[in-house]
């Protein structure tokens, strides 16, 4: 029986891009299933400790240069 699998897009600066693919090609895994774990590892601990939203990042002091980047 086949399944389904719906599909998301992320943008990434360069050197994060450039990490994770250093990481993948280390460990001979795809990218994809890199993000997949990523996604599996959040949604667990939101999981286990609920988030509120937006996350935001006060504990840090400032927002991240990524966000600076995407549209509000």
């Amino acid at each position: 029986m086949p399944t389904t699998k719906q599909r998301i897009s992320i943008n990434l600066p360069d050197s994060e891009y450039a990490e994770l693919a250093a990481l993948a090609e280390k460990h001979k895994i795809s990218m994809a299933w890199i993000g997949r774990k990523a996604i599996l590892d959040f949604l667990e601990r939101h999981r286990e400790n609920p988030l509120q939203f937006p996350l935001t990042f006060a504990e840090h002091g400032e927002r991240p240069e990524w966000l600076n980047n995407e549209r509000r």
